[in-house]
Order: structure tokens, then sequence, then C-alpha cells
């Protein structure tokens, strides 16, 4: 679905993956979401899946769907709980396999997921997670902020870490990731403690953090207002307006949603009936 956006109005299409129909679906654009695209043409597909048919537990979650997603389209994943939606993400992150069809990612795009929940914390900082680094980077960072603390500057090691760190752009990806984590809720004595110290849903902040650092092609988000209050929520909400991204959202957040996204597409098994055209109005 190519998207040129040159007026005040773009029309998309709703389309029910349980039965192939579409129907035409109209978003008064608000003039950040213009700002974003105006005079843009995508025409490449970072997403396409192609006749997909998934069968869990005996029953036809999605028959033959068709669904694409181009590069920077903000698309929401819509329908009930256990309508699909979790496991389509789960093919797409080849984490299961559909019974028919297949699904195909740009050969040059990253993906990104953040998940519902966050895995065990560890002993990586939150920092360190934001950053996303390598274990490499992380051992060169801590060797750095040992002979900061000590004041031993002078020492070799301190000067191997600091050019083997700024080889791999360490210091282009810390400032962006005390911004990014600020914006999130975090205060800076917080960068340099450990995950293990923090709760579930400020772990997962940090993997939030962690991946618009990273900036993936295709940024893959499953409920991502869950553990936000309203301060991260609204600082979220202005961040992914200017995402260059492609964005494929799991969300209930009804208002979180409509001020992002483009693009609706909703997996519900059990509809049969039509659906006349919505028209729903984006917050300015």
């Amino acid at each position: 679905m190519n998207l040129l956006i040159f007026g005040k109005r773009l029309v998309k299409t709703v389309i029910f993956l349980s039965t192939g129909d579409s129907y035409p679906y109209y978003v008064n654009l608000s003039p950040e979401i213009l700002a974003h695209g105006a005079g843009v043409l995508y025409t490449g597909r970072v997403l396409t899946i192609h006749k997909l048919t998934k069968t869990l537990g005996g029953r036809t979650l999605l028959r033959e769907a068709e669904m694409s997603i181009n590069w920077g389209e903000r698309v929401a994943l819509v329908g009930p709980n256990g309508a699909g939606k979790s496991t389509l993400f789960r093919m797409i992150l080849d984490e299961d396999s559909p019974d028919e069809g297949k699904i195909e990612r740009d050969e040059y795009a990253i993906t990104g997921y953040l998940p519902q929940e966050a895995g065990e914390p560890t002993d990586e900082t939150i920092l360190e997670i934001a950053i996303g680094i390598t274990p490499e980077m992380i051992g060169l960072l801590r060797t750095i902020r040992e002979h900061e603390a000590t004041g031993d500057l002078s020492h070799p090691d301190f000067a191997h870490a600091q050019d083997q760190f700024t080889a791999l752009n360490g210091y282009q990806l810390e400032p962006k990731a005390k911004k990014i984590l600020h914006g999130l809720g975090f205060k800076t004595e917080d960068f340099n403690k450990p995950a293990r110290e923090y709760s579930g849903g400020w772990v997962m902040r940090a993997h939030l953090s962690r991946l618009l650092v990273m900036e993936p092609d295709l940024l893959m988000l499953d409920e991502p207002t869950n553990h936000l209050d309203l301060i991260s929520l609204l600082w979220l909400q202005r961040y992914l307006l200017n995402y260059s991204g492609a964005i494929l959202m799991i969300s209930h957040d009804r208002d979180f949603m409509d001020s992002i996204i483009e693009t609706v597409i909703e997996i519900d098994p059990t509809r049969r009936a039509s659906i006349p055209t919505r028209e729903i109005t984006v917050p300015s």
C-alpha cells in the first residue's frame, strides 16, 4: 500500500485478517503527522505477509491472511484477547511458524521488538541496557567508570578503553540513551544502578529505551504503555510521532494508538459481518 500525504486527509484501510474483508478508514491528520509525512511517498515494503494460515488448539486464528507494511508506516494490530495478535508477532519474529503461507521481511531491515514483560533482570545497569551495548562494550565502559571514580586517568587501560569505546561509537550512543531514559521517567542517579534493583515495569522502560536508541527499521511494540505513567506516556507519544521507521503496535490504549497510527488491521476470528466506514479524529 503506497502512501502519499499531500493534504488534510489520508485514506487508509481497515483490514480484517480473519476474512480478508477491507473497508475505507479515514483519519483527520494532526499537524504533527502532516509535518512528519507531508510530501513523502513510501513505496517499499518492510514486511509482507501472504496467504498466512495459522491454527492453534484446534481454532483457526488466521486464514489466508494478507498484510503489508511500508517503510515508515505506522500500523496498529487490534482484536479481542486470544484472537492471535501475539501469535502473529511471534511468527513475524520467527519464534513460531505458520501452517501455510509466508512472511517476508526486507533483507536489509532491522527489526526491534518490545514484549509485554521483561525477563529476569541482570547485573547490567539501567544505562547499559538502554545503550544496548555488547559484552565487549560493557567491559570497556566499566573500565572507564572505574578509573574515573578513582581519578586514575593516566593509566594505559583507561586510554585503551576510551579509544576502543570511541571506535565502537559508544560515546554517540550514551547521550542519546540518557535523553530517552529521562523522557521515560528515569533520574540521572538511576543510570548506573543495576537493573535488578528495579521493578519489572521500570526494567521494561529501560528495554524500551534500548529499542528507541537502536532505531530499528521495523519497531514492534506489544502494549508499550502498560508500565508508563501519564507523563512518560505523553513523552513516548510525541517521540513516536517523529519516529522515522515503521511501527507495528498492539495496544488497548485507544487515545495513544489513534495519535500515532495510520492503518488499523483487525484480527477477529469470530467476525463474518461487514462493518460501516469509520471516521476517527486524531487529536492535535
